[in-house]
């Protein structure tokens, strides 16, 4: 039996024959669109999977920064025992307001020394960002601001500062309401 062969086809085993494209240089275009559909899948399902990777970062380094700012508070109570925040001056020896006023005012003065009665001197207990520029500077002022805030799509306006002087601790919380102020236990 002879066989005839053509330059088309390939003989394999078991003696079938199989064409042979002339061109067989790259993809088709059925190949192409797959593969991009699949990529585009996976897009999709990787942007959902960490699109919330950025919010979360923020919403933890507030938390940290809380702390901080309450690790801040906590020292300058325990230093000058003042648990009801009512014992602070400024260099000048004139009563600086606490109670009452917002969180983001009293980071500031803890960015400065805090005087006693005595004109004891107290801190500073929070660092400036940008030490060679004012505190109300917006780096300086800013600086212990939330990160997750509301100019950033967030949800927080400030943080919500809480002295328990009977308990001698401090609670400092970012805040999504409107009483980002420092208040006193009474109980």
């Amino acid at each position: 039996m002879n066989s005839v062969v053509l330059s088309t086809s390939q003989e394999i085993k078991g003696g079938e024959k199989l064409k042979k494209l002339k061109n067989n240089k790259g993809f088709s275009l059925v190949e192409l669109l797959i593969v991009i559909a699949i990529m585009g899948v996976l897009a999709v399902i990787a942007f959902n999977m960490f699109g919330g990777v950025l919010t979360n970062s923020k919403k933890r380094a507030d938390d940290q920064q809380a702390k901080n700012i309450e690790k801040a508070i906590l020292t300058y109570c325990i230093d000058s025992n003042d648990w009801k925040l009512t014992g602070a001056k400024d260099e000048g020896g004139a009563s600086i307001s606490i109670v009452g006023i917002p969180g983001h005012d009293l980071i500031q003065i803890l960015m400065e020394p805090i005087f006693d009665a005595e004109g004891k001197e107290y801190g500073p207990y929070l660092s400036l960002k940008d030490p060679e520029k004012a505190i109300t500077d917006d780096v300086n002022a800013n600086a212990y601001d939330p990160q997750w805030n509301t100019d950033s799509g967030g949800d927080y306006t400030g943080w919500k500062i809480k002295t328990f002087p009977n308990k001698q601790s401090v609670k400092v919380e970012p805040t999504k309401d409107d009483d980002a102020i420092v208040s006193v236990a009474t109980e």
